[in-house]
């Protein structure tokens, strides 16, 4: 039996209370869903098997829709602080060696979409340079991003060179 006294006191659960409560636990699996990675399968059976050797006669891309911001591979150090272990020749197309000719102190290098839509200096990219040639008193001075068109970097040195002199360069971000 319910004393009527007990009954007045105890709180009541409102529609509006309940209908708070669920939208708060949905919006909650949401934001617990975004923050996962997505499944990477690239392997020729779909899948890359972690922990043995993955080999394959074509190659295989990994990419993000351009535009979509997202990870296309995120990469992490084991227990020896290694993230990427690398037997043999690697290309980057975010890096590389260009050279200055003779009687000049610049040299453009173009990262100029050609095919692929997300190559490019899009954003604010830190780029760098360094001289591959010894040559006495010379040094590079600046590596501009976007300049002298979007796209390009520009690499100066303090003064123009007698012989060609190569450069190599690397950009982050």
């Amino acid at each position: 039996m319910v004393n009527e006294a007990t009954a007045k006191t105890e709180p009541r659960h409102t529609r509006r209370a309940l209908l708070a409560a669920a939208a708060g636990a949905a919006a909650a699996s949401v934001a617990a869903a975004i923050d996962r990675p997505s499944i990477v399968r690239a392997g020729s059976d779909g899948d890359v098997v972690l922990g043995s050797e993955n080999t394959s006669m074509t190659e295989t891309v990994m990419r993000a829709e351009p535009g979509s911001g997202a990870n296309v591979l995120r990469l992490i150090a084991d227990d020896n602080g290694d993230a990427l272990v690398i037997r043999g020749k690697v290309r980057l197309n975010r890096s590389g060696r260009a050279k200055v000719l003779a009687g000049k102190s610049t040299v453009d290098v173009d990262l100029r979409p050609i095919d692929l839509p997300f190559y490019g200096l899009e954003g604010t990219p830190l780029c760098f340079a360094t001289l591959m040639t010894y040559r006495p008193g010379v040094f590079v001075t600046t590596a501009r991003p976007n300049y002298p068109i979007k796209g390009k970097i520009r690499i100066y040195l303090n003064r123009t060179v007698a012989a060609d002199t190569f450069v190599s360069w690397v950009v982050l971000n």
